[in-house]
């Protein structure tokens, strides 16, 4: 059986994966995480740190399994070792430009040309715990 690698579903917190695959192996020796999302054409970044879990529940796995997952599923939920990588967000963080991509941009590169560093206000941060 060929390794597997985790595939996102669903924002947070679930991702398929297989049993035998070295993010089980590393999720089960060491639980904090840290997962990053990126939407490079609108500048917007998720940062995500948290516990990981590897859960062998049927029914979550039947409410979030989707026809596309077979590419790597050839059984689907039948597959032997399928399972989920729950993630439980403890800290998230995001950043988006504050003023637009053409002011961000136009302050970085004042900023490169100054040699100073950038206006605080050029993106939008913030931050939640649990």
């Amino acid at each position: 059986m060929a390794a597997r690698t985790a595939l996102l579903v669903n924002p947070l917190p679930w991702f398929f994966t297989s049993d035998d695959t070295d993010k089980v192996d590393e999720a089960r020796a060491h639980r904090d995480v840290g997962l990053s999302y990126c939407d490079a054409k609108s500048m917007r970044y998720v940062s995500v740190g948290g516990k990981a879990a590897i859960v062998h529940d049927k029914a979550k796995m039947a409410e979030l399994y989707s026809p596309s997952l077979d590419v790597w599923f050839e059984q689907g939920l039948d597959t032997p070792g399928i399972a989920l990588l729950k993630v439980t967000p403890r800290v998230s963080e995001f950043w988006e430009p504050a003023k637009g991509k053409i002011a961000m941009v136009a302050g970085m590169l004042k900023s490169l040309v100054t040699k100073d560093t950038p206006d605080d206000d050029i993106m939008n941060h913030g931050k939640i715990v649990r």
